[in-house]
């Protein structure tokens, strides 16, 4: 079969099965969703290294088959996790929109033409607004529609302008165009608006956290902090290497954009007490890595911003599905209520440590070989010094992510056990393959890179060359030999025998009057200065685009509900105001 076939129109069919499945055939609908992404992997595989389609509505080259073979792994691994996940009498109905995010998915990625892309990429928005709704969440569900939602118009006005501009085809080959112009810019800046809705680069980002902390947790780590990121910058890779010969102009546009949102939604997830609403701040966060790397307008830093837009989703999908182990073991996903979960949790305290240190950018892992690459492009972008500016907030973010995750790390698994802690074991399941799959993915992307992504990317990027100053491979190697070498002195000389005591402080034993939790420390940021107002402001929506524009809304209705009041005097009135201004228009002519 045709890799088409197997990505879209199987995934498709298989989900209006599941649509008529019975409610006691749940898990029948669960293997329907995962042979959906088994044939979505099975196409991508089936059109390696190059795969034009004859009809020229859709056409993949080696990265656009390589996006779709990651979407149907991450399809499969969140398929079997939700069967142990959910529970029977949950809405089979699930499973059919699982299998249609994978198809939209697929058909954004292999699209050649304007149609069955937009067809795909609105598909997938109303998907993922109906994942959210069919949990219950129907606030939330409603706001992502809007925002996703909403943002389509600008991606169908974009689109339409890129068909003006063009050869007057609807095909993608053949468009390109300079940012010469204010036509054009309104074309480039609708599509970015498109782009940045669905990955969740501010000011676009606020249904995210949102979806994080209520959504299931398979639906905040498929689609959020996994498909939605590969969709959304997959789209901005098209408008910055392929439609546009982005300017100077364009590019600070783009970089200072990736700043704000690493910095702003860095802070944020400091802040945060619920582990879920966290982990979606850094959803946010990351993305400004990929915003900046493809804003570069240079072959390293694309190549590094796609190469975090893949490595994000691997350890962030992993870093939700075991926080939602935690959460639902533990009984809470609130970090002051966690604590001295690391012998009950092994697996999955080793799992998360590990997708930890990648998103934190700490060698030898995943996360530091993209934003060591990113770092390279913003140097080599900017001759007028504005590089610096862009350099620092990428820098300092990884620091403030490290920060965060050392909070959860103390708080969940580390920390002193607070008095609510459910001390129940794990007891893993179908959630083994995430929770072991995704970190080997990250040691292995992280220490191998030129055998795994660099190959890729040199394909991917014209111009791209695997950066000469950092050997992964060498550095992994000395890292194990040091801990070899300290286990072997730890066995030698007998530290093992050493008296075992409980903590105590001052020579006192604690007491659960005493716990600090691992949030206690990190609120001292929300009292210094300008942080304390930033916070009180987000608290407040100030930054939520969704809540001011329904605030703004509302008011302007409030007015027209003055005006239209209902009583004679009042429309005679307008009518009067109304004549004047015409005859004076009258007159001025």
């Amino acid at each position: 079969m045709m890799p088409v076939a197997l990505a879209i129109y199987v995934p498709i069919f298989l989900g209006a099965v599941a649509a008529f499945l019975p409610g006691r055939f749940f898990k029948v609908g669960g293997v329907l969703a995962a042979v959906s992404a088994v044939s979505a992997i099975a196409g991508a595989v089936r059109g390696f290294p190059e795969y034009v389609c004859p009809s020229g509505l859709f056409a993949g080259g080696l990265f656009s088959l390589v996006l779709v073979f990651l979407a149907g792994l991450f399809s499969l691994l969140v398929a079997l996790y939700s069967i142990e996940y959910l529970k029977e009498g949950y809405p089979v109905f699930y499973w059919s929109l699982f299998c249609w995010m994978t198809a939209s998915a697929s058909g954004v990625f292999l699209s050649a033409h304007m149609f069955p892309f937009l067809i795909s990429w609105g598909i997938s928005g109303v998907v993922l607004s109906l994942l959210i709704w069919q949990a219950g969440c129907v606030d939330i569900g409603k706001k992502t529609l809007i925002i996703v939602g909403g943002s389509d118009a600008f991606l169908v006005l974009g689109l339409m302008g890129l068909y003006v501009i063009g050869s007057g085809s609807f095909l993608f080959s053949g468009i390109s165009s300079d940012l010469g112009g204010p036509f054009r810019w309104v074309i480039f800046l609708s599509l970015l608006v498109a782009a940045f809705a669905k990955a969740g680069a501010m000011p676009f980002h606020t249904w995210i956290p949102d979806t994080a902390r209520d959504a299931p947790a398979p639906v905040a780590a498929i689609l959020p902090a996994c498909v939605d990121k590969l969709v959304g910058i997959y789209l901005l890779k098209l408008i910055v290497t392929d439609w546009f010969n982005v300017s100077a102009g364009g590019n600070t546009v783009l970089m200072a954009t990736g700043s704000i949102t690493i910095i702003a939604a860095v802070f944020m997830a400091l802040s945060q007490h619920n582990l879920r609403r966290l982990l979606g701040y850094h959803a946010v966060s990351q993305v400004g890595y990929m915003v900046i790397g493809l804003g570069t307008g240079n072959a390293l830093g694309i190549a590094g911003g796609l190469l975090h837009m893949i490595n994000n989703s691997i350890y962030k999908q992993g870093l939700f599905l075991a926080g939602s182990v935690v959460e639902k073991k533990a009984g809470s996903a609130m970090l002051e209520k966690l604590g001295g979960l690391f012998k009950n949790f092994p697996v999955t305290f080793a799992s998360f440590t590990i997708m930890a240190v990648a998103i934190s950018g700490l060698p030898p892992l995943n996360g530091f070989v993209s934003k060591w690459i990113v770092y390279h492009g913003i140097v080599s972008s900017q001759p007028s010094g504005l590089w610096i500016i862009w350099f620092t907030a990428a820098l300092f973010g990884s620091v403030l992510t490290l920060a965060s995750f050392v909070k959860i790390t103390h708080a969940a698994f580390l920390g002193q056990p607070s008095s609510g802690t459910v001390t129940a074991r794990e007891k893993l399941g179908w959630e083994i393959p995430a929770l072991v799959l995704l970190p080997l993915m990250c040691i292995l992307i992280g220490v191998f890179p030129q055998y795994t992504v660099y190959p890729i990317l040199e394909i991917a990027v014209p111009g791209f060359a695997a950066p000469a100053l950092w050997q992964p491979s060498i550095a992994a190697g000395l890292m194990t030999a040091g801990v070899a070498l300290v286990l072997l002195i730890y066995l030698m000389t007998g530290v093992k025998n050493m008296r075992k005591s409980g903590p105590y402080i001052g020579g006192e034993k604690l007491t659960p009057q005493m716990r600090v939790s691992g949030v206690q420390f990190y609120t001292t940021i929300e009292n210094i200065g300008i942080f304390k107002k930033m916070y009180g402001w987000a608290e407040r929506k100030f930054f939520d685009i969704y809540e001011v524009l329904k605030g703004f809304i509302f008011y302007l209705i409030k007015i027209l509900r003055w005006a239209h009041s209902g009583v004679l005097s009042v429309y005679l009135i307008w009518m009067l105001a109304g004549s004047v201004v015409v005859f004076y228009i009258l007159l001025l002519k």
